[in-house]
């Protein structure tokens, strides 16, 4: 009887949880139509179109200067010079030689065109996803799909024409091949996608405290092959320009801006905002405890014995909150947490499998409703995840010490 009655409320929290998904993706939806029916001025794609304008039009040597950037900008959007605030490029070169070809299109023609392209790398990220799943099958797939598709922050990604499916689909790859043993397949993809190197600061470190040098050595020469695409691509000078900017905007917290008005709320949805704004915090402060935790992250990862598939969620998770930058677009990179979460509960192999489901709902319905609630609502959910994946790494008993032979 009990069996029947927890069957019972498993298809009823299915159903709940698919209906959901489906509700905000029919939502999302009607809002994107809604918006592709007006002038198309409002979403970050413009800063993306504009940097491949620049690319094209101006040459390598000027997409990441700020007074160019923001001359395009407002070709674009048609907003008054005297008061627009420049919305910075500062995606790695590799990433601009991918979009440059948008810049041969009118606007609104790339970003259909980069609408569309989103759309099938979502498709390709829960075909992945599901594909190497451990108990994901059945009923199973259609709430795991329509959670993906309701995801507010994949909407936004979609709606803006950013890049962070772009980072998901290989970094989803690289977490089935993490969970199956093909480390150098991992290490490979894994660096793929560093289109956002600050979203996945512990991806790396997972690597060296597993001591997977196979891992290593696909992700140093994936990362030194995009590095020679990139000087190929730009040349030697604005590569090295482009990475002294991102090196001071990560320490600081700022890009340089040559005395223009540039959108630096760059922190809001993270860790970092949250120590700044408390009394005694500050930039320094902060980046000191974010180190700190990053530190604390990789003791884990490192506790035996080895976990990949909750291994590697977490090293996504704590890398997301963790970060310097990000907004509710970036907060998409929970995709594969959270389904690494719901995996694990469904196979049974977490410590506290019906508690992971009900983090997962809070999480799920707190990011969602923070654009009508609060920006700390999606905050506290990516924090909640974050710290539930590392209370689940914590709890795995660690191996038997084998002890040698007495003799007296």
């Amino acid at each position: 009887m009990k069996r029947w009655a927890a069957r019972r409320w498993r298809r009823l929290a299915f159903a709940g949880a698919a209906g959901a998904g489906i509700g905000c993706f029919l939502a999302w939806a009607a809002n994107w139509f809604v918006f592709i029916s007006g002038n198309l001025q409002g979403p970050d794609f413009f800063s993306f179109y504009a940097a491949a304008e620049i690319f094209v039009k101006q040459g390598p040597s000027s997409v990441y200067d700020i007074l160019t950037q923001k001359q395009y900008e407002i070709a674009i959007t048609q907003r008054p010079a005297d008061s627009f605030i420049v919305l910075p490029y500062f995606h790695p070169p590799f990433y601009t030689l991918l979009i440059a070809p948008l810049a041969f299109l009118s606007y609104r023609a790339a970003y259909y065109a980069m609408t569309a392209f989103n759309v099938a790398l979502l498709i390709a990220l829960a075909v992945i996803l599901v594909r190497g799943s451990l108990r994901v099958h059945g009923r199973a797939v259609i709430v795991a799909v329509s959670l993906i598709a309701g995801f507010l922050p994949v909407f936004v990604t979609i709606l803006q024409g950013q890049s962070d499916l772009v980072v998901l689909v290989p970094l989803a790859g690289a977490y089935m091949a993490w969970s199956r043993g093909r480390a150098g397949w991992a290490g490979v993809l894994s660096a793929l996608a560093f289109s956002k190197p600050q979203l996945l600061l512990l991806i790396p470190i997972l690597f060296i405290t597993r001591r997977s040098w196979r891992a290593m050595a696909g992700f140093a020469g994936t990362v030194l092959g995009l590095a020679v695409v990139s000087i190929a691509g730009f040349g030697l000078n604005p590569v090295l320009e482009y990475v002294s900017s991102v090196g001071s905007w990560a320490i600081g917290g700022q890009l340089p801006t040559h005395g223009q008005a540039v959108y630096t709320d760059t922190a809001v949805y993270s860790l970092r905002h949250i120590l700044e704004i408390l009394p005694g915090g500050g930039k320094v402060i902060a980046f000191a405890i974010l180190v700190g935790l990053l530190a604390l992250v990789a003791v884990s990862l490192s506790w035996r014995p080895d976990k990949p598939r909750l291994d590697f969620a977490l090293a996504v998770a704590a890398s997301l909150v963790l970060s310097p930058h990000q907004n509710v677009h970036d907060l998409a990179l929970l995709v594969i947490p959270g389904f690494a979460l719901a995996d694990l509960a469904l196979s049974g192999r977490l410590r506290w499998p019906g508690m992971a489901g009900l983090v997962l709902g809070l999480a799920y319905a707190a990011i969602n409703l923070s654009l009508a609630t609060s920006l700390w609502a999606a905050a506290g959910g990516a924090l909640a995840i974050a710290a539930f994946l590392t209370l689940e790494r914590m709890a795995v008993r660690p191996d038997p010490v084998a002890l040698t032979e007495q003799r007296w």
